[in-house]
């Protein structure tokens, strides 16, 4: 190839050289012929180069949008409900006092937490973000509103609620003809960098719970991936569900933010609703 570039190249030069009037014999390029061959290959390699630059800016846009696709299909197909599809944590910051939102020491929470939580998963640090407190409080819609930041930063991202991962569980034992097995379900939880598990504390046996959350738990935190957990419990009672194996695997590297106040569902100041959905 490099060759017949030389060769073409060749050509041309003689080419020039002719039209310019002058003698072509391999000769160095001197006197007039050689000052209007360099004018004539400058203009080749301007051309050329402005080529390159558009080529290379046309490449570089349609990559980004690319990604910036992929990345957005990755939060529609995290298994979020439709409700949720336009939620922004931009516009949350506007809302934040509606969202009255403890930690754990009692102090109120901003929404500063949150960049600090999205950075640290980003950055590939474990950690975990537990969210409590009245139905209808805005939790749900908080913590959706990361995964969509972090889908954004290509953070492969998935939601769940726990009573359709007990059932897919429950599914394996009763319908094993269907070839999905217990580790089948665990992969699917596990797999993604960071999951969301909402409804925890809702299945009605309570100890085949407690124990798929210990399993849970403690693969996500061998596994070194991020969570953010929500459940209608109270710190306390979350506390003395979970027990104190499960709890200790979230030590040094989770939060808990309580929200009160009174569901806000239903009422003019609900955070998102099926009408305010973006295309």
């Amino acid at each position: 190839m490099a060759v017949d570039v030389v060769n073409a190249v060749d050509v041309i030069e003689r080419d020039a050289c002719r039209t310019a009037g002058g003698d072509y014999c391999g000769m160095e390029r001197e006197g007039n012929c050689g000052k209007k061959l360099d004018a004539f290959f400058e203009d080749i390699l301007s051309s050329l180069g402005s080529i390159a630059d558009s080529h290379d800016a046309f490449v570089d846009e349609i990559t980004e949008s690319t990604i910036r696709k992929n990345r957005e299909d990755n939060f529609r197909s995290s298994g979020i409900p439709r409700k949720y599809l336009g939620v922004e944590l931009e516009e949350l910051r506007m809302w934040s006092l509606k969202l009255p939102m403890t930690t754990l020491d009692g102090k109120d929470a901003d929404f500063s937490l949150f960049d600090s939580f999205i950075a640290d998963v980003v950055s590939g640090k474990p950690r975990a973000l537990w969210l409590c407190g009245n139905s209808g409080t805005g939790k749900t819609t908080v913590a959706l509103a990361v995964l969509r930041e972090l889908c954004r930063k290509g953070i492969s991202c998935a939601y769940f609620k726990m009573h359709r991962i007990m059932q897919d569980f429950e599914e394996t034992k009763y319908f094993s003809s269907r070839g999905r097995k217990a580790g089948d379900v665990m992969k699917d939880l596990c797999f993604p960098r960071f999951r969301v598990v909402d409804e925890i504390g809702r299945y009605p046996v309570a100890e085949w719970e407690k124990f798929r959350m210990f399993d849970i738990s403690n693969e996500v935190y061998e596994s070194g991936g991020s969570s953010i957990y929500i459940s209608n419990l109270y710190r306390k009672e979350l506390s003395k569900f979970l027990g104190s194996a499960c709890t200790d695997r979230f030590r040094g590297s989770a939060m808990t933010l309580e929200f009160g106040g009174t569901t806000l569902r239903g009422s003019p100041g609900e955070l998102y609703t099926e009408f305010g959905i973006s295309a």
